[in-house]
């Protein structure tokens, strides 16, 4: 309630001067970005009648988030993050309609510009308020336009504007989503949460079907608002407040937020070589990166996986904290730890995935007890040499000390197995009867992380000598036998069978079940038997009888190939990796994927950030490669200046608006532009 009658008192401060009551269209969007280039902002175009490219664009503030594709806004929900989409509002329109779509430079604001038989009839404009949990859409048109309003099955839906019709409103309804209801797989919500739709303007309101609404906007001007928040007194608050003030004082603070935001982080202009190739498209990225962090970072500090995922993953994380830093935002940078800490302060422990309060919960995968573990501990010495914060090391040294001592516990060979859902993994790239395996990407993370971590507490004495020396016996050990494990044929592998032949294997382990998943049945995580042929099955698929034994294939991965120059692992010389590094880029520029004995299980198909850490490596090498593999990466950026999880025969498939391949794309071509002076 405290919150809810401040941000009403805030509003009326700032627009008494002038109350604004009447809608009025926005003023050009401003300048002054870091690095501006010449160049306009892209435009993404969306047709009515398809096809379509679907790339996804986020509009966020850490509270409430909404994604769009072109001028449908596909999903709002939240605070917090980790909540189920509330609805949806798609454009629908009596004609052929076609919208282009482009972002305020600098800012997660979105303009749409709708045309229909090729003259512009109208156009919106969308952002989520800087300040408050409230996305607003204003909209003229000169032509009748409709919004299909659509919420899930068991959403409470009250039509109550009249509620605010004395402050201006056309109508409205409540929505809200009862407590058990599902964020993502069969995790669920913890406490109800309520949206208000109000909308003002020549709107009309026509109730489809219990879970749809239709409106019918009139030529004119109009708006539409969603309001959010932690408690329905804060909702009612702020919905009163937003149609008390109008549009205008929220668009203009939200605008002046992001221009700090734009001004704080690096002016990468002056760090790239005037002749480095499409400058101005690299800038542009710049800018649609930082923003798509930005939308997509909760105020608790987690970065969302995705508009898939509604939930924090650490592998994630590392990739974005490191690329924040690289882009001059250490308070980003940092907030992700500080997510993490907490966290870990109540629960010590942390798995693959973790929800946010209310909605708390832990995606829990096969082996979190590695890989992830080595993530945290990189990520956090990424931190320390950038802000030079010893103490804040000391202060999250016993959730780094955990870290360590889970992955410890699980070499078998001096290898650990893979965590379950590495990228490479969940996209069935490798499969997962291969999981128990050496992991040739998490035995690296363990041991480069590993000497940072002993390192510092050797030089800070937070270990006894006796420790120290232990931890260093085992590093050496798993240092001396990498080569032996993981290397072959002048190729480094990505799996080992020899670590899942000698360990001790569990009967059980919590994931996604290897049947259910080869015949597409697979719903949701849960616990696994493994069976007479070696194969981890759930419950039901242990009843159906026997599922044959997995054949038994080492492969050689693009992504873990990569990984030593991603990590600066000193374990291979450069000149024994170039060989590898050359291939897969001769490969990528020719078929856009991987051939050969480095192609995945899936032919065509590679990890979204398989494209920067290329890059990274040519570039690291030296490479003259390093200059078309940056035009061809840069030239696979979507519409909305963003990557997907995926790639197939060279497409963009599954999660848009990615923040780890993002961010680790956008790393890579910065390490570029910069190396290249």
């Amino acid at each position: 309630m405290k919150h809810a009658s401040t941000f009403f008192s805030r509003i009326l401060r700032i627009t008494l001067p002038g109350l604004m009551v009447l809608l009025c269209w926005p003023s050009s969007a401003p300048s002054g970005l870091p690095g501006n280039s010449s160049t306009s902002p892209r435009e993404r175009i969306w047709t009515s009648t398809g096809p379509d490219d679907g790339s996804v664009h986020c509009l966020g503030n850490g509270k409430l988030i909404a994604y769009e594709q072109g001028p449908d806004i596909i999903q709002v929900f939240g605070p917090p993050y980790v909540a189920p989409t509330a609805l949806s509002v798609r454009l629908e329109a009596s004609a052929p309609t076609v919208t282009h779509s482009w972002r305020e430079p600098g800012a997660a604001i979105w303009h749409h510009e709708i045309f229909q038989d090729a003259k512009k009839s109208g156009a919106m404009l969308d952002f989520v308020d800087s300040e408050s949990p409230v996305f607003l859409r204003r909209i003229q048109t000169d032509a009748p336009l409709q919004l299909h309003l659509h919420w899930a099955e068991g959403t409470d839906v009250v039509q109550n504007g009249d509620r605010y019709a004395s402050r201006g409103a056309a109508g409205g309804a409540l929505i809200e989503i009862p407590t058990g209801r599902p964020i993502f797989m069969n995790y669920l919500t913890h406490l109800p949460e309520w949206y208000q739709l109000v909308w003002r303007g020549k709107v009309q309101a026509k109730r489809q079907s219990p879970t749809d609404l239709m409106l019918t906007v009139e030529p004119g001007e109009s708006s539409l608002a969603v309001v959010s928040g932690d408690e329905y007194p804060a909702v009612v608050h702020d919905t009163e407040a937003i149609l008390v003030s109008g549009v205008n004082p929220l668009l203009e603070r939200t605008r002046a937020h992001w221009q700090r935001f734009s001004r704080a982080r690096t002016d990468f202009g002056s760090r790239i070589n005037p002749n480095v190739p499409d400058r101005d498209q690299l800038l542009h990225t710049v800018d649609d990166v930082a923003v798509l962090l930005a939308a997509q970072q909760s105020d608790g500090g987690g970065v969302l996986a995705g508009h898939n995922y509604h939930w924090f993953g650490v592998r994630d994380q590392y990739g974005v904290g490191r690329t924040l830093l690289f882009l001059g935002e250490p308070d980003r940078a940092r907030a992700i730890y500080d997510f993490y800490w907490s966290l870990w302060q109540r629960s010590h422990v942390l798995h693959n995935g973790q929800g946010m309060e209310p909605n708390m919960f832990f995606h829990v995968h096969e082996n979190d007890e590695v890989e992830n573990p080595g993530y945290l501990i990189m990520g956090a010495f990424d931190l320390l040499a950038t802000t030079h914060d010893e103490r804040y090391v000391e202060e999250i040294l016993p959730m780094l000390e955990w870290a360590w001592e889970v992955q410890k516990k699980n070499l078998v060979l001096d290898m650990l197995p893979f965590n379950g859902d590495e990228t490479y993994v969940a996209g069935g790239l490798l499969p997962r009867s291969g999981l128990n395996d050496g992991s040739a990407e998490a035995t690296l993370l363990f041991l480069e992380s590993g000497k940072k971590l002993v390192n510092w507490a050797e030089q800070h004495h937070k270990w006894q000598a006796a420790r120290v020396a232990a931890a260093r016996g085992v590093l050496d050990e798993v240092q001396r036998n990498y080569r032996r494990n993981f290397w072959r044929d002048g190729r480094l592998i990505t799996n080992n069978p020899e670590r899942a032949a000698a360990a001790p294997l569990p009967q059980f382990r919590h994931g996604v079940c290897e049947r259910c998943m080869a015949e597409k049945r697979f719903k949701h995580l849960t616990w696994n038997e493994r069976s007479s042929t070696g194969r981890y099955l759930c419950p039901a698929c242990m009843s159906m009888g026997t599922y044959h034994a997995a054949p038994v294939k080492i492969y050689a991965l693009a992504s873990v190939s990569l990984a030593p120059f991603y990590f600066h692992s000193s374990l291979f010389r450069k000149e024994e990796l170039a060989p590898i590094v050359r291939k897969l880029a001769n490969d990528f520029l020719e078929t856009g994927s991987f051939q050969g004995a480095d192609a995945p299980s899936v032919p065509g198909k590679i990890v979204g950030y398989d494209l920067g850490i290329l890059l990274y490596a040519l570039t690291e090498l030296h490479d003259p490669l390093a200059r078309p593999v940056y035009s061809r990466v840069l030239q696979m950026v979507d519409p909305t200046g963003a990557w997907a999880e995926y790639y197939l025969d060279g497409q963009p498939r599954a999660t848009r608006c990615r923040p780890w391949e993002s961010a680790i794309n956008l790393e890579a071509l910065l390490h570029y532009g910069v190396q290249s002076k």
